[in-house]
């Protein structure tokens, strides 16, 4: 047989070849036996390889899926993956591109995806730790390494059938969907119409391409997760119906997606956090979700007469603890941020949620109205004023009116500035109102001028002494990175993981974060930012004497994706402290929005 590699015809992409491939020679050692299945960027074919003497899973890629600039790197990373040797990850045996067709060559599994496993029902609780266990173990031992699934779903996931009986997990495809995104960036994905990622698997930062790291797996991961132990995913619906129940819906109970079954506390805190919708407040990696795993009580479900009415009380009385915990809306999170006198039961704080969530909300609507409508009538006036002086002026040209027009032209920009700040104090006092009214009726009473401050808000006096981080020496390669960040870079993978690497290496030093920090400033990703700081401190409170964090923070208070964690995180951490600071960021902004947002941060700090 002629191999496939020397026609001089093989120039378009693996899936309109399959019909001719098959039977035939591929590359001078791999016989093409029969095509297995399709995937989003090839086909994959059982062929056998004549140099080794055993059959192998042969995955054809499309050639424009990597272009011909691209396949040198192409090689490296197939061959970079194929060092990763766990026994719950394929094995990827060899890679090439035989004339223009990229090609995988991976070890021949017997068995079925958990796609193809999975029925109208839950798996059976042993099974399914088994699958868990084993998934986010091969996980833990790829994210050490600095890769990234980036599309993990139940098709990805091997149930391989082992010779004396019972099964494996084997993960799917690892790392081909990362590399091919970031060489293309996404053009030939688009020309060809391909996406990579499930919707029904993706995190929310993945729906929005922004950029990701291992908190996207470990979000895909406990969606799998959660299909296995209630027979269902968590949020469920199609297109924009999916994106909105993601972002805004609460994340279901095990109980309640599945009722015949009742999760034990430990677990539902598991899944609830690793599905968070902030990537902050996921599990960092899937080596803490291993570790949380291994401290699990057991059993971790309990099904039919074991489901007792005692067992399903602790879970509805837990449920609002860890919706509040892990912020599933934004309503809720607003509602979590307001401090308490006293930290009522679980119980009488779902009631009073239940009772006053209409009268909150309809008092609010009609005070914003009110004062919005204030507002209006004082801007549209202003107008009406600043018009008819300037129509005077015109009028007012001769020489014998000079005296007026000059008196009204020294009049009108400190009419114009007057507008503004009106403008601006209407914003401000519609914010303030919402708040109080929601505070009030809540049943929490706002701070008063002069009364103590809240237990959150430490005194400077006694916060953790800062220190700069950077007066010690630090190692050469964040020295490098250091000068190229402050020089303005934006970074690259290979930056962000060595920042990472160095973070996952280095468990007690904030300077990876601190660096992170600098480069999603460089790139405008504020949340990214305070979400990095907020890492940093944690590692080492002293690190709030890093010469950038007060001024970043500040300046992230000022954007409105970032604006709620950074001003936590600036009254936490620095309190009046960050006056001055506040103070010179209002004076170099031109934006209105910012000023009120840090007059509003001014504000809480002051009080």
């Amino acid at each position: 047989m002629t191999p496939l590699s020397n026609e001089p015809d093989d120039r378009h992409d693996a899936e309109n070849a399959g019909a001719r491939v098959v039977g035939c020679e591929f590359g001078g050692r791999y016989h093409v036996q029969a095509e297995i299945g399709q995937g989003g960027i090839g086909v994959v074919y059982r062929a056998f390889d004549r140099q080794r003497d055993r059959e192998v899973a042969l995955k054809l890629l499309r050639s424009d899926a990597i272009g011909p600039s691209q396949r040198p790197r192409f090689e490296r990373e197939a061959r970079a993956l194929g060092a990763l040797s766990h026994p719950n990850i394929v094995a990827i045996l060899d890679c090439g591109v035989a004339g223009s067709v990229p090609y995988l060559v991976m070890e021949l599994l017997e068995g079925q995806s958990l796609a193809q496993a999975r029925g109208a029902h839950p798996f059976p609780l042993e099974r399914a730790e088994l699958i868990v266990r084993e998934l986010f173990s091969a996980l833990a031992y790829v994210h050490a390494r600095g890769v990234v699934h980036r599309d993990l779903k139940p098709a990805n996931v091997f149930l391989q059938r082992l010779p004396g009986g019972g099964e494996r997990v084997k993960l799917l495809d690892f790392g081909l969907a990362r590399f091919v995104d970031r060489e293309s960036n996404g053009e030939t994905l688009t020309r060809s119409g391909e996406v990579f990622g499930t919707p029904a698997y993706m995190p929310p930062e993945q729906w929005t391409g922004q950029a990701i790291d291992a908190r996207a797996d470990v979000y895909s991961a406990a969606v799998v997760c959660f299909e296995l132990l209630a027979g269902r995913r968590p949020f469920l619906g199609e297109g924009q119906d999916l994106l909105r129940c993601q972002l805004i819906d609460a994340t279901p109970l095990l109980h309640e997606a599945c009722p015949e079954r009742v999760a034990s506390p430990e677990l539902e805190h598991l899944l609830q956090r690793a599905l968070a919708k902030q990537p902050g407040d996921r599990q960092r990696d899937a080596t803490e979700i291993v570790a949380e795993l291994e401290s699990l009580p057991r059993p971790w479900l309990y099904s039919g007469a074991e489901a007792t009415a005692e067992r399903r009380s602790t879970a509805l009385a837990a449920r609002e603890a860890l919706r509040a915990a892990f912020a599933p809306t934004l309503e809720q999170r607003a509602a979590a941020a307001l401090p308490t006198a006293s930290p009522p039961s679980v119980n009488t704080a779902a009631t009073r949620a239940r009772t006053s969530g209409g009268a909150v909300r309809a008092i609010v609507e009609v005070l914003r109205r009110l004062v919005l409508a204030s507002a209006w009538t004082l801007t549209i006036a202003s107008v009406f004023v600043i018009g008819f002086a300037a129509a005077l002026i015109y009028v007012l040209r001769s020489p014998a009116h000079q005296d007026q027009r000059a008196a009204l032209e020294q009049a009108l920009p400190p009419m114009r500035e007057a507008v503004t700040r009106g403008a601006l104090a209407a914003r401000t006092a519609v914010d303030d109102v919402i708040s109080d009214a929601t505070a009030r009726v809540s049943g929490v009473a706002p701070p008063q001028a002069g009364a103590a401050s809240p237990p959150d808000a430490t005194p400077t006096a006694t916060r953790e002494r800062a220190r700069d981080p950077w007066r010690a020496p630090a190692p050469p390669a964040l020295r490098r990175i250091r000068t190229r960040i402050d020089a303005g870079q934006r970074g690259d993978e290979r930056m962000l993981r060595e920042l990472r690497r160095y973070n996952r290496e280095h468990a007690d030093d904030p300077r990876g974060h601190l660096l992170l920090a600098r480069l999603f400033v460089n790139r405008g990703a504020w949340d990214e930012v305070a979400v990095q700081y907020q890492l940093a401190l944690a590692r080492d409170p002293s690190s709030r004497g890093d010469p950038r964090m007060l001024p970043d923070l500040v300046s992230a208070t000022a954007r409105p994706a970032s604006s709620a964690r950074a001003q936590e995180l600036v009254r936490k951490t620095y309190g009046r402290e960050a006056l001055d600071a506040i103070a010179r960021a209002r004076l170099s902004t031109r934006s209105a929005d910012e000023r009120v947002r840090l007059d509003r941060l001014a504000r809480a700090i002051s009080r």
